[in-house]
Protein backbone atom coordinates (compact mmCIF):
# COMPACT_ATOMS: atom_id res chain seq x y z
CA UNK A 1 0.00 0.00 0.00
CA UNK A 2 1.45 3.86 -0.52
CA UNK A 3 2.59 5.15 2.25
CA UNK A 4 0.71 8.43 2.10
CA UNK A 5 -2.50 6.36 1.57
CA UNK A 6 -1.33 4.09 4.98
CA UNK A 7 -0.54 7.63 6.70
CA UNK A 8 -4.62 9.36 5.57
CA UNK A 9 -5.84 5.95 7.09
CA UNK A 10 -3.61 5.74 10.09
CA UNK A 11 -4.79 9.55 10.87
CA UNK A 12 -8.78 8.70 9.97
CA UNK A 13 -8.66 6.04 12.32
CA UNK A 14 -7.43 8.15 14.96
CA UNK A 15 -9.96 10.52 14.23
CA UNK A 16 -12.66 7.66 14.58
CA UNK A 17 -11.22 7.00 17.74
CA UNK A 18 -10.31 3.32 16.82
CA UNK A 19 -6.75 3.95 17.44
CA UNK A 20 -4.87 5.58 20.35
CA UNK A 21 -2.62 8.90 20.61
CA UNK A 22 0.09 6.67 21.57
CA UNK A 23 -0.47 4.09 18.81
CA UNK A 24 -0.85 6.24 16.22
CA UNK A 25 2.13 7.76 17.01
CA UNK A 26 4.36 5.09 17.45
CA UNK A 27 3.36 3.66 13.81
CA UNK A 28 3.64 6.96 12.35
CA UNK A 29 7.52 6.77 13.38
CA UNK A 30 7.81 3.63 11.92
CA UNK A 31 7.05 5.18 9.08
CA UNK A 32 9.38 7.67 9.45
CA UNK A 33 7.09 10.12 9.66
CA UNK A 34 9.49 13.33 10.76
CA UNK A 35 6.76 14.94 12.95
CA UNK A 36 4.10 12.78 14.41
CA UNK A 37 2.54 15.61 16.49
CA UNK A 38 2.04 17.92 13.34
CA UNK A 39 0.70 15.14 10.91
CA UNK A 40 -1.99 14.50 13.57
CA UNK A 41 -2.85 18.57 14.20
CA UNK A 42 -2.76 18.57 10.34
CA UNK A 43 -5.07 15.80 9.76
CA UNK A 44 -7.54 16.68 13.09
CA UNK A 45 -7.32 20.93 11.13
CA UNK A 46 -8.16 19.36 7.84
CA UNK A 47 -10.90 17.84 8.96
CA UNK A 48 -12.46 20.53 10.76
CA UNK A 49 -11.98 22.59 7.09
CA UNK A 50 -14.15 20.11 5.73
CA UNK A 51 -16.94 19.95 8.05
CA UNK A 52 -17.34 24.10 7.96
CA UNK A 53 -17.09 24.10 4.67
CA UNK A 54 -20.22 21.51 3.91
CA UNK A 55 -21.77 24.34 6.46
CA UNK A 56 -20.78 26.95 4.05
CA UNK A 57 -21.70 25.27 1.22
CA UNK A 58 -25.60 24.68 2.57
CA UNK A 59 -25.51 28.66 3.17
CA UNK A 60 -25.01 29.31 -0.60
CA UNK A 61 -27.47 26.71 -1.55
CA UNK A 62 -29.90 28.52 0.66
CA UNK A 63 -29.06 31.91 -0.68
CA UNK A 64 -29.39 30.34 -4.43
CA UNK A 65 -32.26 28.64 -3.90
CA UNK A 66 -33.98 31.74 -2.45
CA UNK A 67 -33.17 33.95 -4.88
CA UNK A 68 -34.38 31.75 -7.35
CA UNK A 69 -37.59 31.78 -5.78
CA UNK A 70 -37.84 35.68 -5.85
CA UNK A 71 -36.91 35.43 -9.54
CA UNK A 72 -40.08 32.79 -10.58
CA UNK A 73 -42.42 35.32 -8.35
CA UNK A 74 -40.95 38.70 -10.00
CA UNK A 75 -41.80 36.89 -13.52
CA UNK A 76 -45.18 36.32 -12.59
CA UNK A 77 -45.84 39.53 -10.85
CA UNK A 78 -44.20 41.33 -14.50
CA UNK A 79 -47.62 39.78 -15.92
CA UNK A 80 -49.93 41.48 -14.12
CA UNK A 81 -51.01 45.14 -14.31
CA UNK A 82 -48.54 48.00 -13.24
CA UNK A 83 -49.92 47.79 -9.64
CA UNK A 84 -47.27 45.23 -9.27
CA UNK A 85 -44.08 48.01 -10.21
CA UNK A 86 -43.87 48.73 -6.48
CA UNK A 87 -43.59 44.82 -5.38
CA UNK A 88 -40.74 44.57 -7.99
CA UNK A 89 -39.19 47.46 -6.76
CA UNK A 90 -39.03 46.37 -3.31
CA UNK A 91 -37.98 42.72 -4.94
CA UNK A 92 -35.06 44.26 -6.60
CA UNK A 93 -33.95 46.12 -3.42
CA UNK A 94 -34.41 42.63 -1.31
CA UNK A 95 -32.59 40.80 -3.96
CA UNK A 96 -29.72 42.88 -3.55
CA UNK A 97 -30.06 42.94 -0.05
CA UNK A 98 -30.09 38.98 0.27
CA UNK A 99 -26.24 39.31 -1.66
CA UNK A 100 -25.24 41.91 0.60
CA UNK A 101 -26.09 39.46 3.64
CA UNK A 102 -24.56 36.49 1.42
CA UNK A 103 -21.58 37.92 0.36
CA UNK A 104 -20.84 38.62 3.97
CA UNK A 105 -21.34 35.20 5.60
CA UNK A 106 -19.22 33.93 2.83
CA UNK A 107 -16.36 36.17 3.86
CA UNK A 108 -17.03 35.98 7.57
CA UNK A 109 -17.36 32.08 7.35
CA UNK A 110 -14.45 31.84 5.17
CA UNK A 111 -12.35 34.03 7.74
CA UNK A 112 -13.39 31.67 10.79
CA UNK A 113 -13.08 28.65 8.82
CA UNK A 114 -9.63 29.81 8.47
CA UNK A 115 -8.41 31.03 11.85
CA UNK A 116 -10.39 28.04 13.57
CA UNK A 117 -8.62 25.45 11.40
CA UNK A 118 -5.15 27.02 11.83
CA UNK A 119 -5.18 27.58 15.86
CA UNK A 120 -2.67 25.44 17.55
CA UNK A 121 -0.97 25.36 20.81
CA UNK A 122 2.32 25.75 18.37
CA UNK A 123 1.04 28.94 17.04
CA UNK A 124 -0.38 30.52 20.33
CA UNK A 125 2.97 29.89 22.19
CA UNK A 126 4.72 31.54 19.19
CA UNK A 127 2.02 34.74 19.97
CA UNK A 128 2.30 34.57 23.72
CA UNK A 129 5.61 33.90 24.31
CA UNK A 130 8.10 36.82 25.49
CA UNK A 131 11.83 36.01 27.00
CA UNK A 132 12.58 36.63 30.86
CA UNK A 133 14.70 39.23 31.65
CA UNK A 134 16.20 39.56 35.00
CA UNK A 135 15.19 42.20 37.15
CA UNK A 136 18.58 43.81 38.20
CA UNK A 137 16.95 46.06 41.12
CA UNK A 138 14.94 42.72 42.16
CA UNK A 139 18.55 41.23 42.20
CA UNK A 140 19.93 43.67 44.18
CA UNK A 141 17.73 43.24 47.15
CA UNK A 142 18.26 40.04 47.23
CA UNK A 143 21.13 38.00 49.63
CA UNK A 144 24.71 37.37 48.03
CA UNK A 145 25.13 33.71 47.28
CA UNK A 146 28.21 32.23 46.60
CA UNK A 147 27.64 30.88 43.09
CA UNK A 148 27.34 32.79 39.93
CA UNK A 149 23.70 31.41 38.61
CA UNK A 150 22.72 34.74 38.03
CA UNK A 151 25.50 35.39 35.83
CA UNK A 152 25.14 32.39 33.69
CA UNK A 153 21.26 33.57 33.39
CA UNK A 154 22.49 36.82 32.15
CA UNK A 155 24.47 35.18 29.24
CA UNK A 156 21.92 32.66 28.69
CA UNK A 157 24.20 29.65 29.69
CA UNK A 158 21.07 27.63 30.91
CA UNK A 159 22.96 24.53 31.39
CA UNK A 160 25.21 25.80 33.59
CA UNK A 161 22.34 27.50 35.91
CA UNK A 162 20.44 24.09 35.67
CA UNK A 163 24.03 22.57 37.06
CA UNK A 164 24.53 24.92 40.08
CA UNK A 165 21.19 24.52 40.91
CA UNK A 166 21.40 20.67 41.09
CA UNK A 167 24.81 21.27 43.18
CA UNK A 168 23.04 23.06 46.13
CA UNK A 169 21.51 21.87 49.09
CA UNK A 170 18.49 23.93 49.62
CA UNK A 171 17.23 26.69 47.48
CA UNK A 172 15.36 30.13 47.18
CA UNK A 173 12.48 31.16 45.12
CA UNK A 174 14.99 33.19 42.86
CA UNK A 175 16.71 29.83 42.36
CA UNK A 176 13.79 28.06 41.75
CA UNK A 177 12.66 30.46 39.22
CA UNK A 178 15.99 30.71 37.47
CA UNK A 179 15.87 27.51 36.96
CA UNK A 180 12.48 26.42 35.96
CA UNK A 181 13.32 29.04 33.13
CA UNK A 182 16.58 27.40 32.27
CA UNK A 183 14.33 24.19 31.83
CA UNK A 184 11.85 25.95 29.99
CA UNK A 185 14.56 27.20 27.50
CA UNK A 186 15.98 23.89 27.36
CA UNK A 187 12.58 21.98 26.50
CA UNK A 188 12.80 20.50 29.91
CA UNK A 189 8.85 21.51 30.33
CA UNK A 190 8.24 18.88 32.85
CA UNK A 191 11.00 19.64 35.06
CA UNK A 192 10.73 23.56 35.02
CA UNK A 193 6.64 22.74 35.56
CA UNK A 194 7.37 21.32 38.50
CA UNK A 195 9.53 23.87 39.91
CA UNK A 196 7.01 26.36 39.11
CA UNK A 197 4.46 24.79 41.43
CA UNK A 198 6.88 24.59 43.76
CA UNK A 199 7.13 28.49 43.73
CA UNK A 200 3.40 28.95 43.85
CA UNK A 201 2.85 26.56 46.68
CA UNK A 202 5.89 28.48 48.89
CA UNK A 203 3.81 31.70 47.76
CA UNK A 204 0.45 30.12 49.17
CA UNK A 205 2.04 28.79 52.72
CA UNK A 206 4.45 32.35 53.23
CA UNK A 207 1.56 34.72 52.13
CA UNK A 208 4.64 35.91 49.50
CA UNK A 209 4.33 36.74 45.91
CA UNK A 210 8.50 36.74 44.94
CA UNK A 211 8.24 35.92 41.10
CA UNK A 212 3.96 35.22 41.30
CA UNK A 213 3.27 36.56 38.16
CA UNK A 214 6.57 35.47 36.54
CA UNK A 215 5.72 32.25 37.30
CA UNK A 216 2.35 32.25 36.44
CA UNK A 217 2.82 33.24 33.06
CA UNK A 218 5.44 30.75 32.38
CA UNK A 219 3.86 28.15 34.07
CA UNK A 220 1.06 28.53 31.22
CA UNK A 221 3.54 28.31 28.77
CA UNK A 222 4.83 25.43 29.45
CA UNK A 223 1.68 23.55 29.81
CA UNK A 224 1.23 24.88 26.10
CA UNK A 225 4.10 23.92 24.42
CA UNK A 226 3.19 20.38 25.95
CA UNK A 227 -0.02 20.76 24.19
CA UNK A 228 -2.04 20.58 27.80
CA UNK A 229 -4.31 22.82 26.78
CA UNK A 230 -6.98 22.70 29.32
CA UNK A 231 -4.36 23.56 32.09
CA UNK A 232 -2.83 26.34 30.02
CA UNK A 233 -6.65 27.93 29.28
CA UNK A 234 -6.55 27.57 33.28
CA UNK A 235 -3.56 29.63 33.97
CA UNK A 236 -3.64 32.18 31.13
CA UNK A 237 -7.69 32.28 31.97
CA UNK A 238 -6.63 34.20 35.26
CA UNK A 239 -3.69 36.58 34.10
CA UNK A 240 -6.82 38.04 31.95
CA UNK A 241 -9.12 38.79 34.68
CA UNK A 242 -6.42 39.78 36.79
CA UNK A 243 -6.13 43.59 34.87
CA UNK A 244 -2.90 43.94 37.54
CA UNK A 245 -1.34 41.21 36.22
CA UNK A 246 1.93 41.62 34.91
CA UNK A 247 1.38 39.74 32.05
CA UNK A 248 -2.38 41.18 32.01
CA UNK A 249 -1.88 42.39 28.35
CA UNK A 250 -0.38 39.90 26.96
CA UNK A 251 -3.28 37.45 27.21
CA UNK A 252 -6.71 39.06 25.61
CA UNK A 253 -10.23 37.51 24.79
CA UNK A 254 -9.34 36.26 21.75
CA UNK A 255 -6.35 34.72 22.86
CA UNK A 256 -8.53 33.11 25.39
CA UNK A 257 -11.50 32.49 22.53
CA UNK A 258 -8.76 30.35 20.62
CA UNK A 259 -7.49 28.58 23.51
CA UNK A 260 -11.24 27.43 24.00
CA UNK A 261 -11.10 25.83 20.88
CA UNK A 262 -7.95 23.37 21.47
CA UNK A 263 -8.12 22.56 24.79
Amino acid sequence: MNNEIYTDQLLDSYLKGTISPDEVKKLLTEKKVEDSNEAMEMHHAAAVALQRNAVLTQVRKIHTDFVSSYKKSEANENNNSAASEIKTIRMHTLKWALRVAAVFILVVGGWFTYTYTTTSSVKLYAEIYEPYNLNTERNLVTDITPHNMVQEFKNKNYKAVITIYQSLQSTNNREKFLTAIAFHETGQYRNAINLFEQILAYNTQNNSRLYQDETEFFLALSYLKLKDNKAALSWFRKIYNDPAHTFHKKVSKWTITRLKWIQ
